[in-house]
């Protein structure tokens, strides 16, 4: 099932995938012609469907990762539309994709397609968006940045304003920097490729700021005392998370905190 939200002239798509123990939401948008992400191939039937019956001009990704890209060949080959991505995730997006099977579970493969050059600006009759290089999740993303409206399309930048895991693409100091300079602009909503719109979304990025800071400031403080990082994640991060056990690794509270160290 793929809701549909009309948020002020834009399309909130939502959808979930993965089965009833890892059952995720994943949210794509389209802003008059413009799609923002093409969500996972596990959720294509539906989706293809519904990109069909729009007219879509071009898609553009925050990231390559396949929860985000996993339509972009369908829409490349069926559609025939480009779809923009950061250039330093070209190689990766070209490439055909071996998946640790939880990930296919939930998510599904993407398939290689070839996208094409990033902007620095994208614009549809009514909407202007930035491009805004913003690593921390992976190394490439990107957040869009739609001035006039207050909007802030984030990727998976956010997704909640705590964590107990990170992907082993992400880098918790980069998104601390990328954080900080994204508070620094005129926004306030945040559309969120996971948790949806956050209405109060500049206080919610506070918030997860504060905590990757803490986190960052507790390491900084353990290792003054001796600690090493494997004793400081088994201090901070005593349980292992669910996704911790089930990637076998590929998350990991452990990638929290080594990337959190100066």
């Amino acid at each position: 099932m793929l809701e549909l939200i009309n948020y002020d002239g834009m399309t909130d798509c939502h959808g979930i995938t993965g089965n009833s123990v890892t059952r995720m939401h994943i949210h794509f948008y389209l802003l008059d012609d413009l799609l923002i992400d093409t969500g996972s191939s596990r959720l294509g039937r539906i989706s293809s469907t519904f990109f069909s019956r729009h007219k879509i001009r071009y898609a553009a990704l925050t990231h390559v990762h396949e929860d985000h890209s996993g339509m972009a060949y369908w829409l490349t080959q069926k559609l025939g539309i480009p779809v923009f991505l950061h250039e330093g995730d070209h190689s990766e997006a070209v490439s055909p994709q071996r998946l640790p099977l939880y990930r296919n579970v939930v998510w599904g493969n993407r398939r290689p397609f070839y996208p094409a050059a990033m902007p620095p600006r994208i614009s549809t009759d009514r909407y202007d968006l930035d491009v805004i290089p913003a690593p921390g999740h992976s190394p490439n993303h990107v957040v869009y940045h739609e001035k006039s409206k207050g909007w802030l399309f984030t990727g998976d930048l956010y997704i909640a304003t705590k964590q107990n895991v990170s992907f082993y693409t992400e880098n918790t100091l980069q998104a601390i920097a990328s954080i900080r300079h994204l508070l620094t602009l005129d926004w306030e909503t945040i559309f969120c490729a996971h948790s949806g719109i956050k209405h109060n979304g500049k206080e919610k990025l506070r918030l997860k700021l504060d905590f990757f800071e803490t986190i960052q400031k507790q390491v900084e403080d353990l290792r003054d005392k001796g600690l090493s990082l494997a004793e400081i994640n088994r201090y901070l991060f005593p349980k292992k998370d669910f996704w911790e056990l089930v990637s076998r690794g590929e998350w990991s509270s452990f990638r929290l905190i080594s990337t959190a160290a100066k």
